[in-house]
């Protein structure tokens, strides 16, 4: 198991990206709440038309390999009875709907599953992992050995047991989704599939794991996968923004600070994230202090890569995380992405199968793969949350 990059959505100077942006940044300053909003849709359709683009350009630089395309387009010709290739058959026969440990376990198409999930997701903001094995050791170092000065020979380094090394073994959970297709559809055009099921798994696996990473509840079901998120873990301590500020829109600059003041003083040193709701995030770009803005746009302020920062810090938005913007709410996290550990094995299976949906006419496509969400270090984050009644 060792750190892996993951591909990160990092838009281009796109032209209608920086013209949005402007808007934002204009509407943020001199707007209200609902022209804030609107400028906030325009520039997340920019920042999308961009992420398409380069979905795209991924798509296409994978499907021009012969093994991605002949697995994920031959398929459906086999379904209609038409010739097959050597070429197609052979890989045909690694994909089939046999139960053996090479079925579905082509590299090429993994790795194109891979590639494409940082794309879609929020997890790749959190220290992502690549995961190994089913079960994996996480080391943790609960102290840091002290380093002493040696002015002679005679001088002996300082003797610390404060490295007390701990580790955790956390288990990998199935994920998986699968991709209907009519049957007539497939008799009736000649179609390239591998781009539709890449882009559509890809987007469902991502939304599926960015859930368990920053939401997952703990339960044991196919919504939770038994993983508890970022913004749930009990064992996270949260901070509460002062009495009276009972809305995002009603807090003020020392609630966000005060946030990263409870954070341990390595963890400020080595510089702390926010992760936040969209939503919540335009009503907090409301909050001023001696008359300037506590959250910034890229326009502004260095944002780390991040898309805003807040009281000089990157900001990251997530679709998925909490939205509540009530009294007693969490609305914000912030800590160093690595505390905590999105980890996910890059081998993803892909199969097909011709009786799932049997009773109408659609073949059916399986990708899955493992993966799992977990705190390291709950001193490395601090939750926010907004004033009790």
């Amino acid at each position: 198991m060792h750190h892996k990059h993951i591909f990160t959505f990092k838009p281009a100077d796109d032209r209608n990206v920086l013209r949005t942006l402007e808007d934002l940044t204009l509407a943020a300053d001199h707007g209200d709440e609902q022209e804030r909003l609107t400028a906030a849709r325009a520039h997340s359709l920019a920042r999308n038309q961009v992420r398409a683009a380069l979905a795209r350009e991924l798509i296409a630089r994978h499907c021009s390999n012969p093994v991605v395309n002949i697995a994920l387009n031959a398929i459906p010709r086999r379904i209609c009875n038409a010739p097959l290739s050597n070429d197609q058959a052979a890989v045909l026969k690694a994909i089939g709907e046999d139960t053996g440990a090479g079925a579905g376990y082509i590299r090429e198409i993994f790795e194109a599953v891979w590639d494409m999930l940082g794309l879609f997701g929020a997890f790749n903001t959190l220290g992502v992992t690549e995961f190994q094995g089913r079960t994996n050791k996480l080391a943790i170092n609960s102290a840091l050995p002290t380093a002493s000065w040696v002015l002679t020979e005679a001088d002996p380094m300082s003797e610390d047991g404060s490295f007390a090394g701990t580790s955790i073994s956390p288990k990998s959970e199935v994920f998986g989704c699968l991709v209907s297709i009519s049957m007539q559809l497939l008799q009736d055009l000649e179609l390239d599939l591998a781009p539709s099921v890449l882009e559509k798994t890809t987007r469902a696996l991502a939304k599926c794991f960015d859930y368990a990473c920053f939401m997952g509840s703990g339960v044991a079901d196919t919504t939770n996968g038994g993983q508890t998120g970022l913004f749930i873990d009990s064992t996270i301590t949260a901070v509460t923004a002062a009495a009276g500020n009972t809305t995002v829109g009603a807090m003020g600059e020392d609630d966000f600070l005060a946030a990263v003041q409870a954070l341990p003083d390595p963890v400020i040193q080595r510089g702390p994230q926010f992760w936040m709701n969209p939503g919540l995030i335009i009503r907090a770009m409301s909050i001023k202090s001696n008359g300037r803005r506590i959250v910034k746009t890229q326009l502004e302020s260095d944002t780390g890569g991040a898309q805003f920062s807040v009281v000089g810090f990157p900001l990251n938005p997530v679709a998925v995380a909490a939205s509540t913007n009530v009294a007693g709410s969490k609305i914000a996290m912030a800590g160093l992405p690595d505390a905590y550990c999105a980890g996910i094995r890059k081998e993803f299976t892909v199969e097909q199968s011709l009786h799932v949906a049997w009773n109408k006419l659609q073949s059916v496509f399986r990708v899955w793969g493992r993966g799992r969400g977990v705190i390291k270090d709950a001193t490395g984050f601090v939750g926010l949350k907004t004033a009790a009644l």
